[in-house]
């Protein structure tokens, strides 16, 4: 019964609850049992089970067992150790009625605290006061709701986050998508698209103080037990102050338990067990696939992992040997790959573009970029970026990253006048290359007593361009036109790279435009 206070842990390797954080700072804050290694420290175990082994009858029967942790761990664990505390018959659950049954218990637990018993130690032939003390509870998610006090469903489910619970409205159910937060503020994972589409940037949940939790359960409203007919509906709703406590737990009129530093443990037996079956489900694609219909929407409304619909419709016109089946459909089922190219200049449909950085060092100019909306509005700005995002099979797609300028009301006429220094747009930058058409900006004149080259007001020059090709003979550094790949820019000089393309080709690589979020790609 003394093991505890000599085989403690000496290399830092947690084997038992005695080298945890928890019974340690209960030695701190308790020194006068701690000092007494006899004293007992127990754990509380309780579930439901249906005694009749039918599933087909709903019947539910709760044992609350108790184990000795002053025992080694190869001993406090084994049948033998444990005592059955209470045994609560069925045919339903008692829920948050729990306390009703576990009052004798309590009652119990808390004159060992208190006053102790005399009790002879035949090691030693000697008499001594033992105390014993609730060290915690063990249980699974339902049960610790019951426990608690803390109900384990709704927008506020997460014990530890409490009311700061990160959650989210799914299409059928309240799902909890903040994980991240609990991760180091340099850890990579955090800016990762893959998610939620979101980058994580909030703080570790606060960490809540016995002085916090103590002022929310003084905000309860005193309810009776069970369920009485007198009692009107909307007195036995929880209020929005009682956050999602539904009473307070009968373990906090034990003395010590609201200093504790873990009062309940999920067992891990159900945990492992329950994603385990999920994860292998998925995998598997069998009656325990979490890969439905609604998952997906909720995928879709999360605007993570789009593509999921087409990849299985994909995966499934290719097994049928259908003749829809083609590898660009593959490919851009698939999604696109982690390598993102970057040039300094490209040619589209025998149209040389140039990034602003290299274009500023030349006097000719090819960064003016115009795009034209559906509704046949017109966006004016510089090219500032060349993306080319591969694909799998070798296709890709090109991308413009533009400073677009804050053009206001444009009057539909030869004569547009724009300040390049007025900036706008700049969380939505990107478009494809294809949707670029090339614009020169001249500067408009000034008085002759200012710099003509710091003024910010361009004039817009609209040009016709011929489509006439540039086709290099055996420049190594420029592509052929008609080729099917994109040169290796690990064996030039990127920043004198050119991009070769003509969409209309039919010798020209095919760009697949598939509207994933950029920034995913970018990560």
């Amino acid at each position: 019964m003394i093991w505890h206070s000599t085989g403690r842990s000496e290399d830092g390797v947690m084997c038992h609850p005695v080298d945890g954080e928890s019974w340690q700072k209960f030695d701190v804050d308790y020194p006068n049992f701690s000092s007494e290694p006899r004293n007992i420290r127990l754990g509380l175990a309780g579930d439901g089970f249906n005694p009749f082994g039918n599933m087909c009858n709903p019947h539910s029967t709760w044992s609350v067992v108790l184990t000795t942790y002053n025992l080694p761990p190869w001993l406090c664990m084994k049948e033998s150790s444990f005592m059955l505390a209470l045994l609560i018959p069925g045919p339903k659950a008692p829920g948050k009625d729990i306390d009703v049954f576990l009052r004798p218990l309590v009652e119990e637990l808390k004159f060992l605290w208190q006053s102790g018993i005399r009790i002879k130690d035949t090691a030693t032939n000697t008499f001594f006061m033992m105390k014993a003390m609730l060290l915690w509870t063990i249980n699974d998610f339902p049960a610790r709701s019951s426990l608690s006090g803390w109900s384990g469903q709704g927008y506020r489910a997460c014990p530890t986050c409490n009311e700061d619970t990160p959650s989210y409205r799914a299409v059928n159910k309240v799902v909890y998508i903040g994980h991240r937060r609990f991760l180091d503020a340099d850890d990579p994972l955090r800016m990762s698209f893959k998610f939620n589409g979101q980058p994580e940037t909030r703080p570790t949940p606060r960490h809540f103080t016995n002085e916090d939790i103590q002022e929310q359960l003084g905000r309860l409203i005193l309810r009776k037990p069970g369920k009485h007919p007198n009692t009107l509906k909307e007195n036995m709703d929880r209020q929005g102050f009682e956050l999602n406590r539904s009473k307070r737990s009968i373990f906090f009129e034990l003395e010590y338990w609201s200093s504790l530093q873990l009062k309940h443990n999920i067992d891990l037996m159900h945990v492992e067990k329950n994603v385990g079956e999920s994860l292998l489900g998925t995998s598997m694609m069998n009656d325990k696939s979490k890969d439905t219909s609604k998952a997906r929407e909720d995928l879709k409304n999360l605007n993570i992992r789009r593509n999921q619909w087409l990849q299985k419709r994909v995966y499934q016109i290719e097994k049928e040997n259908s003749p829809e089946f083609h590898k660009e459909l593959s490919a851009l089922s698939m999604g696109s790959q982690m390598d993102v190219y970057t040039y300094t200049a490209c040619i589209i449909n025998g149209v040389r573009f140039m990034v602003l950085s290299r274009d500023a060092q030349r006097k000719t100019q090819n960064s003016g970029v115009l795009t034209v909306c559906e509704n046949g509005e017109k966006y004016y700005g510089q090219l500032e970026e060349i993306m080319e995002v591969q694909y799998p099979y070798d296709y890709s797609t090109v991308i413009f990253r533009c400073k677009w300028f804050d053009t206001g009301d444009i009057p539909d006429d030869n004569f547009i006048s724009i300040d390049t220094e007025k900036e706008a747009y700049q969380d939505d930058q990107l478009i494809y290359a294809s949707q670029a058409k090339q614009v020169f900006y001249i500067r408009e004149p000034v008085n002759h007593r200012r710099n003509q080259n710091n003024n910010p007001r361009c004039v817009v020059e609209h040009v016709n361009h011929q489509n006439i090709w540039d086709l290099p003979s055996d420049n190594a550094r420029v592509q052929n036109a008609y080729s099917d790949s994109v040169q290796d820019v690990d064996n030039v000089e990127v920043e004198n790279v050119d991009i070769v393309q003509k969409d209309s080709s039919p010798g020209a690589r095919l760009f697949i435009e598939f509207s994933h979020t950029f920034k995913a790609m970018l990560t």
